[in-house]
């Protein structure tokens, strides 16, 4: 028995203000379909082509250098690949007319339901990593042409209904519905995969970020959030940061991070850097959980663990992660939780979680307050969200514009990263944002650098800009667009190796939740969805392969540091010399070190950083090795060497631990080393 289903519905269309219909022909659908048969075929040979070894080089894509049968090639066998691909649509569409077939049908779906091989013969393109190095306006541009026609082909090829190309469908159909009960992905399946994942994420960075600190690679920030910790643990000063702010001072100053005192438990359970890089690692891959649970009320357990998944993979996520410790990325795992608890209406619940949220930091409270103000027009759980905006409002007045001036001396400590929008005589970030208000064309002015462009196609490319397809996602870009996109002259800010990510990520993927709910038709709303999502995946993997650490590892960065992934041979005589080190130092001792080596010494009361002061320090701890040493460290160093108030106790590889009022008899080997 021949199967034949329907061409596609007519369209009712407006012309002259009279309303006509457009009957779908036969032949107008044949024509279409050899059409489409033609282009795929020279877009898949194109691809192939573009993806050799001498079309794929630096020679040809960015000097233009290719011979010239190479080069004709590149246009001849597309067009012949065409051509034949049409000559064998035309003559199967003969063939069927003349043996009385009705194959038109057939044809126009086999077309779509082909046409995403042409986007997809160009994806190798983009896995080489060597190639694209330093060149990403082109990549993410290309990219991001890719993934959208990839979104239109697929759209296309599930509208087509390719399962009705077979004449046993529906007995396959039937058959997997009753077996469908021993397995129910829905329930298990797919939040065990979700949760596999983030376990994974949480053991793959723990152990590399950890043997990264091992070899003595880490620096400032890891121990600041080390010694904080400590600290609190060990019933020191209210956020005594000795790294930062050496004997005396708060951290608090800098940043209200009182979620501190909520993972203090967790770090007494091994009280080191280490252990503060491995709950990291923990918060940002577990915050898959909660964005799972909240896309699947609205979207289904399939699609939320699709998007938790391309979260994971997500490099502006993934490089963040390398670049030591930072409680901003602390942020994201509650304020999902948040989410999820207010759209599902469990408002006790959901204030804890905001409070948590509200703890992580000064700037990550901000979140709450767009939180809040989204529960209350959204009219979810409504009344909590009314607390939770109006409690965020105030704590955030409080803690940034009252407490922490009136313990850093009634400045602003991070309004330098937005300095050219203050203006002259005011040192506050709130006047950064008078700036913005006031006069837009000096902001707009601000945002128009390539820097900043290349970090927002980053982060928004792997999402193939679905966010920005509905107005929440244009809101969702706030919190970005304060604390990155209006960075002055400090470029980290737009940096996806650096810790400033999450501001966008935390917002953007529920905003992808939204764009994926827009109504329609079942059937197109599926096709749709399905085309988004292979959008997304497609470019969340071209994207982590170039920029991501998982796939491969030559483009990542510590911050502005070259990462090394594992153990090598500098690493483990590095984590030697420092063990043999180490073992010297008195557990309580008051330690000066390097930039490379204070996360060696941060666990403890007093451990400074040499870069800004020796402070009452009773011990170094540098290295060797001129190169190593930042800012004023050496000339320091020196200086304290020279005048015989310390004397080196031991030097081991590239590192040296002098005390202070030891023996000299070793100063002159080290300072022959690191210069006058």
């Amino acid at each position: 028995m021949s199967y034949s289903a329907p061409l596609p519905p007519r369209r009712d269309l407006i012309m002259n203000g009279v309303q006509t219909v457009e009957s779908p022909s036969s032949f107008g659908y044949g024509i279409r379909a050899i059409a489409i048969f033609a282009i795929t075929a020279a877009a898949a040979t194109l691809g192939l082509l573009l993806s050799r070894p001498d079309t794929l080089s630096q020679a040809y894509l960015w000097h233009n250098t290719l011979e010239t049968s190479a080069r004709l090639q590149l246009v001849a066998s597309p067009i012949a690949a065409a051509g034949v691909a049409a000559i064998i649509g035309i003559f199967i569409w003969w063939l069927s007319a003349r043996k009385g077939w009705n194959l038109t049908e057939q044809l126009w779906r086999l077309s779509l339901l082909l046409s995403p091989v042409a986007p997809l013969a160009f994806a190798p393109v983009f896995v080489n990593w060597a190639v694209w190095q330093d060149h990403e306006i082109p990549f993410l541009l290309l990219v991001l042409l890719e993934i959208l026609a990839f979104k239109t082909t697929l759209t296309a090829a599930v509208n087509a209904r390719p399962l009705e190309l077979l004449a046993s469908t529906r007995q396959h159909a039937e058959s997997a519905r009753r077996w469908g009960w021993r397995v129910n992905w829905g329930r298990y399946g797919w939040p065990s995969i979700v949760v596999a994942a983030a376990l994974y994420y949480t053991v793959w960075f723990s152990y590399y970020t950890t043997i990264w600190h091992f070899s003595g690679r880490s620096g400032w920030d890891l121990s600041i959030e080390d010694n904080i910790l400590w600290n609190i643990v060990h019933g020191g000063k209210f956020f005594h940061a000795a790294p930062a702010l050496g004997p005396t001072g708060s951290h608090f100053r800098r940043h209200a991070a009182l979620i501190a005192y909520v993972l203090a438990p967790f770090y007494a359970l091994h009280q080191s850097a280490e252990m503060v890089l491995i709950l990291q690692s923990a918060l940002q891959g577990l915050a898959a959980i909660p964005l799972f649970l909240f896309a699947r009320r609205r979207l289904g357990s399939a699609t939320a663990a699709v998007i938790s998944l391309v979260y994971l993979l997500h490099p502006a996520l993934q490089e963040s992660n390398l670049f030591e410790a930072h409680y901003v990325k602390f942020g994201p795992l509650p304020f999902f939780t948040t989410l999820w608890l207010l759209d599902s209406q469990r408002t006790r619940a959901a204030i804890v979680a905001a409070c948590l949220t509200l703890a992580v930091r000064e700037d990550v409270a901000t979140w709450v307050v767009l939180l809040g103000l989204w529960g209350v027009f959204a009219d979810r759980a409504r009344r909590a969200s009314i607390f939770i905006t109006a409690f965020a409002c105030v704590y955030v007045a409080l803690v940034k514009f009252v407490i922490m001036p009136s313990l850093a001396g009634g400045q602003d400590e991070l309004a330098f990263m937005y300095r050219d929008l203050i203006p002259h005589g005011k040192e506050s970030f709130a006047w950064a944002m008078v700036t913005v208000v006031s006069n837009p064309a000096y902001f707009i002015r601000s945002l128009l650098e390539m820097e900043k462009l290349v970090y927002f196609l980053q982060i928004m490319v792997p999402l193939a800009l679905i966010p920005l397809t509905r107005s929440i996602g244009w809101f969702a870009l706030v919190p970005g667009l304060i604390y990155s996109l209006m960075e002055t002259q400090y470029h980290a800010l737009v940096d996806i190796h650096f810790q400033y990510s999450p501001h966008f990520l935390a917002f953007m993927f529920p905003a992808l939740v939204f764009a994926l709910e827009k109504p329609g038709e079942p059937n197109t709303k599926l096709a749709k969805r399905v085309g988004a999502l292979g959008a997304i995946v497609l470019g969340t993997l071209l994207c982590s392969y170039q920029y991501g650490p998982m796939f491969q590892q030559n483009n990542s960065r510590g911050g502005p540091i070259p990462y090394k992934f594992g153990w090598d041979t500098e690493g483990l005589s590095r984590y030697g010399a420092l063990s043999v080190l180490k073992e010297i130092l008195p557990a309580d001792a008051k330690v000066a070190a390097s930039a490379f080596t204070v996360t060696q010494i941060s666990s403890r009361t007093n451990g400074y950083s040499l870069s800004i002061s020796l402070y009452d320090a009773d011990w170094i701890l540098a290295p060797t090795a001129r190169s190593e040493f930042v800012g004023e460290e050496r000339p320091r160093t020196v200086q304290a060497l020279q005048s015989g108030a310390f004397g080196v106790v031991a030097a081991r590889g590239p590192f040296f631990l002098a005390k202070k009022g030891y023996s000299t008899e070793k100063n002159a080997s080290v300072l022959a080393s690191i210069g006058p």
